[in-house]
């Protein structure tokens, strides 16, 4: 089975230096039509989105209270 590809282009504002490019300085995530983001485990939430955040973690059992985007049974 052929995996379909996708290349996606960054641009930054004020520029970066190669070396200073590290996995851990991003904060990569998927933004959902109605506003809804999806970031990886322990990287935080938007300040447009962290309100809305912390409502669907104070409702929400199964989600970690204290690591973002990260569930009780070790789900992202």
């Amino acid at each position: 089975m052929e995996q379909e590809q996708l290349n996606i282009i960054i641009y930054l504002q004020d520029g970066i230096k190669v070396k200073d490019l590290k996995h851990s300085a991003f904060n990569f995530f998927l933004c959902k039509d109605d506003g809804t983001e999806i970031h990886l485990k322990g990287y935080k939430p938007t300040a447009a989105f962290e309100e809305r955040y912390n409502e669907i973690v104070e409702t929400n059992e199964h989600l970690h209270k204290t690591i973002p985007y990260y569930t009780m049974n070790n789900f992202v």
